[in-house]
């Protein structure tokens, strides 16, 4: 496997995880300001999720298109990995310093229902590389 391979899916897995974040941040906004207050915080995250899911899905096979990310499997999970990193920093940098929670409160966050939704969300997000190329589904 050529390294330039790899290269492009770490690089396409951070495109793709930054404009994942950036959608999510925005529809977090509408969750946490319009939705929560009206349901609940686990019918706002199970309303949100097939929003951001297919918004992921979506930008995953823009992001292996403008990359130009082999279907090898070596490709594909660097992609993947890439991804799962930058969602889940750019999340706990959201919980430390938007919401002030201290890394004990945020990873003790993920006791709550709501919470183990939307990192369940956050997986199936990190393998759409994968699951793209399995699926033979045209990038």
């Amino acid at each position: 496997m050529a390294r330039s391979a790899i290269n492009n899916g770490l690089l396409a897995g951070i495109l793709y995880a930054v404009g994942v974040f950036a959608i999510g941040f925005m529809l977090g906004v509408v969750r946490v300001a319009l939705l929560v207050p009206l349901l609940g915080e686990s019918l706002a995250v199970i309303i949100e999720l097939p929003v951001i899911l297919a918004a992921s899905w979506v930008l995953c096979g823009r992001a292996i298109h403008i990359k130009q990310v082999t279907p090898e499997v070596s490709a594909r999970a660097a992609m993947s990995l890439a991804a799962f990193v930058v969602i889940m920093v750019g999340d706990l940098m959201v919980g430390l310093f938007i919401f002030g929670l201290s890394t004990d409160d945020y990873v003790a966050r993920y006791s709550e229902f709501a919470n183990m939704l939307g990192l369940a969300g956050q997986m199936l997000f990190a393998i759409f590389p994968l699951l793209r190329h399995r699926q033979g589904i045209a990038d």
